[in-house]
């Protein structure tokens, strides 16, 4: 994550916090002085449970980059799949959820990491391998799911928690040929499915 949060400083650092509170809780180590790196601001090493933050970002390039990582690391197919991640990723994919995740999370505190968010889909939805295949829904549901559980689990959010569940569910069982015919109009809306058809 390469883009600054645009918020009130007292909300990014409130985000912040809950952030590192996450990490903890996820047995992660958040290390914000990490030097190796010129040219990447964070990064998540999830076979050595640990957060790399580079030294001298701002307040709320901080935050952002600290929320896109743990994105990855709540993203619920990357953690199914992280052992075999360097023979079957799709970095396009896992980029574009780590994104859309860590901007619900700062959404939820009034910071805006949308207007800086749209270059960095747009540059990985080139590569993504949903976008070819027309399973772009299944990005949002993981986005959703990784998102959410950053936040504070109040009942609301865990309700929504449970629903991006639900709807990850549903299209699992309805994508291919034979899963259209178990569509129901009726459950998406429930479920509140968006069309990502057009993306």
């Amino acid at each position: 994550m390469h883009y600054p949060a645009e918020g009130h400083i007292d909300d990014i650092r409130a985000a912040t916090r809950q952030l590192h509170e996450v990490a903890e809780a996820n047995g992660l180590e958040v290390v914000e002085d990490w030097p190796e790196s010129s040219t990447a601001l964070a990064e998540i090493s999830l076979a050595e449970n640990l957060v790399l933050l580079a030294p001298g970002q701002s307040e709320d390039l901080l935050m952002a980059s600290l929320a896109h990582e743990l994105g990855h690391f709540m993203d619920p197919w990357l953690q199914a799949n992280w052992e075999w991640y360097d023979s079957y990723r799709n970095e396009g994919d896992i980029e574009i959820v780590a994104q859309m995740a860590a901007a619900i999370f700062a959404d939820w505190y009034g910071i805006n990491l949308l207007a800086n968010t749209d270059g960095y889909l747009s540059y990985w939805a080139r590569t993504s391998k949903a976008r070819r295949e027309g399973t772009v829904g299944e990005l949002l549901e993981r986005a959703s799911i990784s998102g959410l559980s950053l936040l504070p689990q109040t009942q609301d959010v865990a309700h929504e928690l449970d629903r991006a569940h639900q709807r990850a569910s549903y299209r699992n069982a309805t994508s291919g040929f034979l899963g259209r015919f178990f569509r129901s109009e009726r459950r998406e809306q429930k479920l509140g499915i968006i069309d990502c058809s057009d993306w």
